[in-house]
This record gives C-alpha cells, sequence and structure tokens, in this order.
C-alpha cells in the first residue's frame, strides 16, 4: 500500500537535502560574481608568490585524489559498483598528472626537461579531464559490480596504457594546438576546452545529483556538488590572461575545493558505511527473528539443539509449552531420554535415521513420528534437522532442527498414502494392461500385463499409441486424435471416457482383440488407460448364439437339480424343471425367490457360502433345504462361476442326501452307544474288583462310597443299602440338583439276607429309548453285584468266627 503523505513528506526531504549541497557552488559562484566586478573596477589581482600557493594547492588536491583512490580501492570499500573503482582510477592518474603540473611549473621546475608552459598546461588539463570524466561515468553509470576479479586487474592495465598515451601526446605537445601563447593569452582552443570541460562538469552534477542508487556507497549529492564547484573552477580558468594572475589561482582554490569535497564523499562513506550497514543488519536480523519466531509459534512448530560431544539434547520454550509442559526443560537431556518420549513403534526407525544422518554421512534428518504430551497423548510431529558444524574427524560437533505437531494434516496424510498404496497395488495387480499417459500418448508408468500386451519393451519417449501395429493400430491412433480434438484447452476432466475396441499385435502368432478404455484425470492432464484382452470374449460373443440352444439343453435336461443364482443377492435367476419338482414349486415361483429362503432363511451363511464360490471358482458345501411342503431335506450343492449376458452367476448342482444323511446320523448313533455301553462295562468291572477284595465291612462300605458314583458320572443316585453289621443303613448320594429335580427316575431293590431290602435309584435327563434300555441293563447288574459282593461278605465272616479257614 502506498501512503501520499508519507510520499510527499520524503519528497521534500530529498529536496532540502539537494538545496543544502547546492549552498556551496551558489556562493562560491557569489564569489566569482564578484571578484569578476572587483577585477573590472580596479583590475586584474596578480597575488604575490603564485608559484609556491600554486605548489601549495596542487600537492593537496594530489593527496586529495590519492585518498580518493585509496578509499575506494582498500578495506571495506572493495565491494563497492565498478563505477566507482573506475572512479578511483581515474583520480589516481589524475592525481599523477596534476602533481607533474605542480612540479613543472615556472618558478619552480622540478621536474628536468620541462621548460615549455603549454606543456604544463596540457598536464594539468588532463589532471583535470580524468577528474571530470571520473565524475561523469559515476553518474550516468549503475551499482553493478565486477564479476570477477580478472576485470578489475584488466581496469588497472587499461589505466596505466591509458597514462602512457595521454603522457606521449603531452610529451610531443608540438604535434597537438598550443593552449597559452606568451604575450598573448589563451588560445581559442584552450578556451573551448574549457568549456568542454564546463559543460561536461554541469552535467555529471545534474546526473549524480540525480543518481539514487549511488547513496548506498558514496554521498552522490556531495559528489554532485564538487561537479558544480569544478565547472566554476574550469570558469576561471578561461578568464586568466597570464597563467599566473588571481583568477588561475581561483580556479585552483575552486579545484581543491572540488576534490576535498570528493574526498569526503568517499572517505566519509567508507567510514559511515561498515557501521551503516551493520545497524541494518542488526535491524534485519532483529525483524528476521521476530517474523521467524511469529512463524514459529503459528505453525506450531520448536526449536532444537544437541550437542553429541555432551550428548545434550535441548528444546525450546515454544516447543515445551506446545507439548503442555510448564517445566522449560522438563523435555532436554540426553537423546535416551528423548527416545524414551517416542511411541515405541517409532523409536527404532527415528534412532537409525539420526544415526545415518550423524555418522554416515546420510541425508538430513526428516521424519514423522510420535510423541508423548504432558497430558499422556500421543502427538504426530515431523522433526527436520542438518548438521551444522564438524570437527577435524568429521565427528558432528552441533546440530539444529525444527519440530512440527502435524496431529492436524497427519490423518489426512495417511489415509491419502493409503488411498496411493491401494490405487498403486491395484494398478500393479491387474490383470489387465494398466498405463498413465499425457495428451502426447507417452506412458508415465506401466505394468507388466500391458508390457505382456505389447510383446516389446514399451519405450516411455514415445506414443503409446504409435508403439502399437496390427490391423486397427492405425484406426487406433486416428480415434485418439480426434478424441483429443475435442478436448477444451487445460480441462481434460471435461470429457467422457475413451472407448474402443481394436485388432492389435500382442506379441503372439496372430493380432487379438483388445478394448480399450482411458479415463482423463481431474486432478492433472493425464489419462489412465486401461487394456484388457478381449480375445476369447469377443469369439464368444459370436458363437454365443449357437451355444445359446446348447446351454438351454443341457440346463433343462437330466434329473440333476440345477440353479442360476446372482451371487451379489442370491436371487434365483433360472431353474430346471427337476427343480420345480423337487422343491414342489412353480418353475416361475422358483425363478423369483431367493437361495436364502431355500436355505431356511439362514442369510449370513448364504452370504458366505456365495463369496466362498467367486473366490474359488467352485465350492462344495452341505445344508437343508426346505421344500414347499415345510419338509426340511439334507442337500450336497456345488457352486461355480459363470459369466452368462455379459454378467457373472453362480451355477449350481443341488444333490438330495436326505438318505445318506439319516444312514450316517443312525451309524454314528450306534456307534456312541456302545461306546458308552464299553464305558459302563468297565466301571462295572472296577466297582467288582474293589467289592471282591473287602475283607470287613468297614472295606465294604469305602469301596461302596468311592466306586459306585463312577459308574453313573452323568447321573444323580441314592443309595440305601440297610447292613446288620453297621448301626445306620449305608448310604450314598452323588450328582448335581438338576438331575436331582429330574423327571426320569430308575429304581432298583437290592435283595440280600437283611430283614430289609435296600434301594438304588438313579435320576438323569430324559433319555432316548436306546440309552434308557442301556441304563437300565448296567442298574441292575450293579444291584446284582453289591448283592452278590455283601453276601460273599457275610460268609467270608461267619467263616473267620467258626475258626476255619476260607473255603477249605
Amino acid at each position: 500500500m502506498s501512503y501520499p503523505f508519507s510520499s510527499r513528506a520524503s519528497g521534500y526531504r530529498l529536496q532540502s537535502a539537494s538545496f543544502r549541497y547546492l549552498l556551496l557552488p551558489a556562493i562560491l559562484l557569489m564569489a566569482l560574481i564578484g571578484f569578476l566586478w572587483l577585477s573590472r573596477v580596479q583590475g586584474t589581482w596578480i597575488p604575490p608568490h603564485y608559484a609556491a600557493w600554486h605548489a601549495v594547492i596542487e600537492i593537496m588536491a594530489t593527496l586529495m585524489a590519492l585518498m580518493v583512490t585509496l578509499c575506494l580501492f582498500t578495506g571495506y570499500q572493495r565491494t563497492v559498483p565498478a563505477a566507482l573503482l573506475v572512479m578511483g582510477v581515474l583520480y589516481g592518474l589524475a592525481a599523477g598528472f596534476n602533481l607533474a603540473h605542480a612540479l613543472s611549473f615556472p618558478g619552480l621546475a622540478l621536474l628536468p626537461g620541462i621548460t615549455d608552459i603549454n606543456v604544463t598546461l596540457y598536464l594539468g588539463a588532463t589532471g583535470r579531464f580524468l577528474a571530470i570524466s571520473a565524475l561523469l561515468m559515476v553518474g550516468i553509470s549503475s551499482v553493478e559490480r565486477w564479476p570477477s576479479s580478472r576485470w578489475l586487474f584488466g581496469l588497472l592495465i587499461g589505466s596505466a596504457l591509458l597514462a602512457l598515451v595521454l603522457a606521449g601526446l603531452i610529451y610531443h605537445h608540438d604535434r597537438i594546438p598550443l593552449l597559452y601563447n606568451q604575450g598573448e593569452g589563451l588560445s581559442t582552443f584552450k578556451i573551448v576546452m574549457e568549456w568542454v570541460l564546463v559543460v561536461t562538469s554541469l552535467m555529471a552534477g545534474v546526473f549524480l545529483m540525480k543518481n539514487e542508487r549511488l547513496s548506498k556507497y558514496v554521498n552522490n549529492k556531495q559528489l554532485a556538488s564538487a561537479a558544480f564547484i569544478t565547472a566554476l573552477s574550469e570558469v576561471c580558468f578561461t578568464l586568466y590572461a597570464a597563467s599566473y594572475d588571481g583568477y588561475s589561482l581561483l580556479g585552483h582554490v575552486y579545484k581543491l575545493i572540488a576534490y576535498g569535497l570528493v574526498c569526503q564523499a568517499t572517505l566519509g562513506s567508507s567510514l559511515k558505511q561498515p557501521f551503516t550497514e551493520l545497524q541494518e543488519t542488526r535491524a534485519s536480523l532483529d525483524r528476521l527473528k521476530r517474523d521467524y519466531h511469529f512463524a514459529l509459534e503459528n505453525a506450531r512448530t520448536g526449536i532444537w539443539e544437541y550437542n553429541p560431544d555432551q550428548d545434550r539434547l535441548d528444546y525450546s520454550q515454544h516447543w515445551h509449552r506446545l507439548l503442555g509442559y510448564q517445566n522449560s526443560d522438563m523435555l532436554d537431556g540426553s537423546i535416551e531420554k528423548t527416545l524414551g518420549q517416542i511411541h515405541p513403534d517409532d523409536r527404532a526407525e527415528f534412532k537409525q535415521i539420526i544415526h545415518r544422518h550423524l555418522y554416515d554421512e546420510g541425508p538430513p534428518i526428516q521424519h514423522e513420528y510420535r510423541v508423548l504430551d504432558a497430558n499422556g497423548q500421543w502427538v504426530w510431529v515431523e522433526a527436520q534437522g542438518q548438521v551444522m558444524s564438524r570437527d577435524a574427524m568429521m565427528h558432528p560437533v552441533h546440530v539444529v532442527g525444527t519440530v512440527t505437531i502435524i496431529n492436524e494434516r497427519k490423518p489426512t496424510q495417511l489415509a491419502f498414502q493409503a488411498m496411493n498404496n491401494r490405487f498403486r497395488a491395484i494398478f500393479d495387480a491387474s490383470a489387465d494392461g494398466m498405463a498413465m499417459i499425457d495428451t502426447t500418448g507417452a506412458p508415465h508408468q506401466t505394468n507388466s500385463p500391458l508390457q505382456q500386451l505389447y510383446g516389446e519393451e514399451i519405450n516411455p519417449a514415445i506414443s503409446l499409441f504409435e508403439q502399437a501395429s496390427g490391423p486397427d493400430a492405425r484406426r487406433l491412433a486416428i480415434d485418439w486424435n480426434d478424441y483429443l480434438e475435442q478436448l477444451p484447452l487445460g480441462q481434460e476432466a471435461a470429457l467422457s471416457p475413451f472407448t474402443g475396441k481394436y485388432r492389435l499385435d500382442t506379441g503372439v502368432y496372430k493380432p487379438r482383440w483388445t478394448e480399450w478404455n482411458i479415463m482423463p484425470l481431474s486432478n492433472e492432464p493425464l489419462f489412465l488407460v486401461q487394456v484388457s484382452d478381449i480375445d476369447e470374449q469377443h469369439y464368444a460373443r459370436e458363437h454365443l448364439r449357437e451355444n445359446k440352444a446348447l446351454y438351454r439343453g443341457l440346463f433343462t435336461g437330466g434329473n440333476a437339480i440345477k440353479l442360476l443364482i446372482n451371487p451379489l443377492d442370491g436371487q434365483i435367476i433360472d431353474a430346471n424343471p427337476a427343480a420345480s419338482e423337487y422343491y414342489g414349486y412353480a418353475l416361475r415361483t422358483l425363478q423369483g425367490m431367493s437361495i436364502q429362503t431355500l436355505n431356511g432363511g439362514n442369510h449370513e451363511d448364504v452370504k458366505r457360502r456365495l463369496l466362498q464360490a467367486q473366490l474359488n471358482s467352485i465350492a462344495r458345501f452341505e445344508t437343508t433345504h426346505c421344500l414347499a411342503n415345510g419338509e426340511h431335506r439334507a442337500v450336497d450343492i456345488r457352486i461355480s462361476p459363470i459369466h452368462i449376458n455379459g454378467g457373472n452367476m453362480l451355477f449350481a448342482i443341488v444333490t438330495d442326501t436326505q438318505e445318506r444323511v439319516c444312514a450316517e446320523q443312525s451309524l454314528a448313533q450306534s456307534t456312541e452307544l456302545c461306546r458308552e455301553k464299553e464305558r459302563y462295562r468297565q466301571r462295572l468291572h472296577a466297582l467288582r474288583s474293589r467289592l471282591a477284595a473287602a475283607t470287613t465291612i468297614e472295606m465294604f462300605r469305602a469301596g461302596v462310597t468311592q466306586e459306585l458314583p463312577g459308574c453313573f458320572t452323568d447321573t444323580s443316585g441314592t443309595l440305601t443299602l440297610p447292613i446288620t453289621e453297621l448301626a445306620q443303613p449305608l448310604r450314598v448320594h452323588w450328582g448335581t440338583e438338576q438331575h436331582a429335580q429330574s423327571d426320569c427316575t430308575l429304581s432298583r431293590t437290592i435283595d440280600s439276607d437283611q430283614a430289609s431290602p435296600g434301594t438304588l435309584t438313579l435320576m438323569t435327563e430324559p433319555l432316548t429309548p436306546e440309552r434308557r434300555k442301556l441304563l437300565e441293563d448296567t442298574l441292575d447288574e450293579c444291584t446284582i453285584a453289591l448283592a452278590t459282593a455283601l453276601t460273599i461278605l457275610r460268609l467270608y465272616l461267619r467263616v473267620q468266627e467258626a475258626g476255619r479257614k476260607p473255603f477249605e
């Protein structure tokens, strides 16, 4: 935004500065006018000791010119523009000619061989010409610098040659016009030459006053003032009648003032500019520092420094605040401390990246990982860093970097990466040929099936359509060019996809039919190409009409139950008459039903089976189908995918397996019953063995208590057996409350020689007739075993009481 008042005030300041530097030339001009008036009133003034004054003034001017040269060529001023370096060279040459002019002036004559006043005047005029040329060159030049030091060396060589040429011309002054005629005064050539220098000086002053680009290196306004004063000195050199009168001396004084201003402009800038630029640099650094911190704070970025020698990693205070830490050094410490705050899944990779950059001269550090904040939450961050200095052994000494919170963009980035990976996987795994091309047809990316389809290596620099060959290759290229002609400039996504079928060479013994689908991408001027080998499909369509009748005959004929199923929703698309007869539905009714209805409504199981058939090409499974009369029949289904009428279907053959399933179930039940009978037999054998080994009533009671429950583990039971030798009847109870409350109860009486018989009662869940019969037989055998064992034990005890050995 521009501010008119500020611009106007700036213009006023510039005008005020220009007026201040024009004040001294104006005063000197008034002095010259006053001196002219006095000379006309009182006559020309002849200063005493003119030669001495002249020598002093010229030597001072020479010293000032040399100081200008030194200021522009030494120290800081080596960075000045090329024009100022030329100015320094010219002022150095001017100093030499001025010194020669002073030493060869009549009355001093320190240079041998120079006795003609014209040589002296030519030396002085050459020095003034060089100084005025330097000011004019600076005024009209730019601030460009020398491209290399060789240019400066060439400048010095050229200046030396210029000095030799000018000195040669002056030495042979007899071949050039005279400047001063003894007794006649200044020659016309001298006066014209001086007025040319006057005009040149004024032009230099105007250009210097307007060339603000020089103000960074020298005071251009002061140089302009020196140019105007030089013009006044040249005017004085056109007025003197003798080389030693007042006008000549006044011209040399003006010349000395001009040299002094030039020296002040260069020397002052030379001394002031380093401090000015230092202040500007500091101000710029402060501004950059404020902007940098402002940018970091708004970008949610912190700064870190790492000292490998001390194993010390320090973070900025702003980063501590971003992670919620009040203590500004909570995160600082060793590298292991930092790694401990990183998510375990990201830790090893981050450590490897740091080590590769620090010690293996790897790329700069740039990695995304998760860190733990003050609230115990994992935060996604991106760290960047680089080694700033290394020691003599190339070991890292100082490492700095930034770390930025990227929680907002990380989910989008992960989603985009996942989408890109999925697209790449689909692109590479596609069975069709895939490519990315531009408007010229040049392929940017291709997959293996496309390479195989072309039969040779695809050249990425040549159009994909030009590399195609075969009967329809030319038509393909023409169709693509016609398609591009409809393409508005920069609006590729506005077009509909390009589609077509072409017969092309594919590296086999004969051309094959291919289908091309090209879709423009919306985000960039590229196209996605899909090339499918449809040769078999093409010829299959040609024979489709011939095969249709055969298909219907095979499908509808025979006794096998056949169904055609839609894999998406399980709807029965078609069925043969055998299926209608088996299920009991009319054919049209059956064709409108779904396989889920026949399967008893188990939709998830049916979906799983259909998906399995699509993935595995063929599937076989057994299930139960419901007929129209409500009967459920076991069936065996074989499903395989087929392609019909441009769509994928599932062909199913259903076989009734009800009788086989019933036979298998009966066999399984018989087998299980035999196994259970064997288990009961083993348990009864264990009970008999234990009771046969009993020699006392206590051993009998312990054997019954321990072994009887094991004979009927899947029931609840109660044994009550009165024994004369015991004060109380023998009672044994086992099982759960669930069995105890069951309605299925089996009970047997245990006959012995006691007054009252015992009872053995079993309670269990309802049983099948076969299992009930098995349990009753086992119960009978158990009661007989108890009664027999008790009778034998009593006989054994009576024999012992009679004092006889048993069984003698």
